[in-house]
């Protein structure tokens, strides 16, 4: 956690080996380091290297977001320092996961353990949890699970996005935050990019 907190200062601990970390202003002072002649260097997706850092990016693809996929990947860079930190000083080997809000980086920080590091491009969140259970989502997977999974007899969160946030709204009053968790909705102001890290 200290090794964390040293990156990323705004960090949540989420068990004994558990911490969700807002990355967005390490990836904005990343940025400005390439800042060429007081002009933004011009990312491309086409420049980044997709295989580095031990990294699996899921929707790596044409329909990428640009910008936003390039925030991602400079948060993969930095999530590997804090991982090679934590492992030259610990001894401990992490998962991690990078995307743009906790929820999804939590969903894919388990996808390649143990070790890997897997970034969620912004175009291809939906096409992720399509077919993914609802029950996976951190808050949607005991008793309120459960209870939506009763109501409608529906399991993946594809499956539920045929549901109204209305008809969410009658049965909860976490019917909005479900309406959205399950399109990969999580707002919290001023944070851009997570990653959850587990050792």
């Amino acid at each position: 956690m200290r090794i964390i907190k040293r990156f990323c200062p705004l960090f949540q601990r989420a068990s004994i080996d558990e911490a969700y970390a807002d990355i967005t202003s390490a990836v904005d002072a990343r940025i400005k380091q390439v800042n060429i002649n007081g002009k933004y260097f011009y990312f491309t997706l086409d420049s980044i290297d997709w295989s580095s850092n031990n990294t699996f990016y899921i929707g790596k693809d044409d329909n990428s977001c640009g910008l936003d996929d390039w925030r991602l990947y400079l948060g993969s860079e930095i999530c590997q320092e804090i991982r090679d930190a934590i492992y030259k000083e610990c001894g401990y080997t992490c998962s991690a996961g990078i995307a743009h809000n906790k929820t999804l980086a939590k969903l894919v920080s388990s996808m390649h353990k143990p070790n890997k590091q897997s970034v969620l491009c912004q175009s291809q969140v939906l096409t992720f949890l399509k077919d993914l259970p609802a029950s996976k989502i951190k808050g949607l997977g005991g008793k309120l699970g459960a209870e939506i999974e009763a109501e409608y007899g529906m399991k993946s969160c594809g499956d539920l996005w045929t549901l109204s946030i209305e008809d969410f709204m009658k049965d909860t009053s976490s019917g909005s935050w479900i309406y959205h968790i399950i399109r990969g909705i999580d707002d919290d102001p001023g944070i851009e990019i997570f990653l959850s890290c587990s050792c």
